[in-house]
């Protein structure tokens, strides 16, 4: 029962299944997400609400540690790529201090998937580590480089249009 529970939490709910790159469905499950949402979740990432937000995130982490573990048993691999839910932690901290918009969203999509596809330094470092936390840690390092990179981006296009 436990197993099948890992497995649907893992997959989003079977999304990791559809033919294709599982990961891109789970960042993209995100940000759609987000974006229908996106009057309720703005605050999240923005104002008084970013320590809740954290604190919700911390231990969404260490749920998805902890559904990611014993993959090969679950799944018969390592890192399947029908495991999509640490997309979803690597992708929802790309946002944080970030207004949520379209725009921002789009941007935020496409920076993670670069950096998750991609894996510079540090982050595939971070695949080497034993089972979930392997798993997960990857992504959760991509979405922080991302988050970096997207808030330069917000902070740059603000100055720039504000010259304007």
């Amino acid at each position: 029962m436990i197993g099948l529970m890992r497995k649907v939490l893992s997959t989003c709910f079977g999304i990791g299944y559809i033919p294709g790159p599982g990961g891109t469905y789970g960042s993209l499950l995100t940000v759609i997400l987000l974006y229908l949402f996106i009057d309720k979740t703005a605050a999240w990432f923005v104002g008084e609400s970013v320590a809740v937000f954290l604190l919700f995130y911390l231990i969404f982490v260490f749920v998805s540690f902890w559904l990611c573990n014993d993959t090969v048993r679950n799944f018969g691999k390592d890192d399947p790529k029908s495991v999509c839910i640490d997309e979803v932690a690597g992708q929802l901290i790309t946002f944080l201090f970030v207004p949520l918009s379209g725009g921002t969203l789009l941007a935020g999509f496409v920076i993670f998937r670069f950096f998750d596809i991609v894996k510079p330094y540090p982050i595939h470092l971070f695949e080497e580590l034993e089972d979930g936390v392997g798993i997960v840690s990857d992504d959760v390092v991509a979405g922080l480089m991302s988050c970096v990179l997207l808030n330069l981006l917000v902070v740059i296009y603000g100055i720039i249009v504000a010259r304007i």
